[in-house]
This record gives structure tokens, C-alpha cells and sequence, in this order.
């Protein structure tokens, strides 16, 4: 499991142009257990889907000169996706 997020901005500046941009990861270990009992001759299949709170946002810059005047304002997008649980589930064939 890992909590995950990212933003990205771009930016010009004649000639030149910037783009910044973080992906940044946790990690961490977790042991769960799970069971199912299964008919005879048959066979149990036990699946594990990861489930995680996803959040998308915008973000942006605000630019002024040397003076403090505001000369411009350029935008991003970010996300971020947190761990939120296992989810076990088993069938029969």
C-alpha cells in the first residue's frame, strides 16, 4: 500500500521555459488474512483489490515584478491518492 500525490505547473519566461513538477510516495507494510471455505471437488479463487481515496485539485502561481505588481498568473493540476483498505472476495468454480 502507498499514499501517493503529484502537481504539475508550467511557466515562461521569453526565452526561456520552466515546468516543476513532485511525485512524491509513502510506503508502508501491512499483513492481513483472509479465508473462505470451499465445497468438495471444487476449487476456491481469493481475489485482493487495494481501495484508495482519490483527489484531484488545481493549483497555480502568481507572478509579480520587483515592485510588487502582479504580472501574471500560470496554472497546474495536482492529485493525490491516499490508501484507504483492502477488499477480500473469494468464488468457487
Amino acid at each position: 500500500m502507498a499514499n501517493k500525490w503529484g502537481a504539475s505547473i508550467d511557466f515562461a519566461a521569453k526565452p526561456v521555459t520552466y515546468k516543476v513538477g513532485y511525485d512524491v510516495t509513502w510506503t508502508d507494510t501491512k499483513t492481513w488474512s483472509y479465508s473462505s471455505e470451499v465445497s468438495p471437488y471444487k476449487t476456491v479463487h481469493i481475489g485482493l483489490q487495494d481501495w484508495y481515496h482519490v483527489q484531484e485539485f488545481n493549483l497555480h502561481t502568481d507572478w509579480y515584478d520587483n515592485d510588487g505588481y502582479p504580472i501574471g498568473t500560470t496554472y497546474g493540476t495536482g492529485w493525490a491518492a491516499q490508501w484507504f483498505k483492502p477488499h477480500f472476495y473469494s468464488w468457487e468454480t
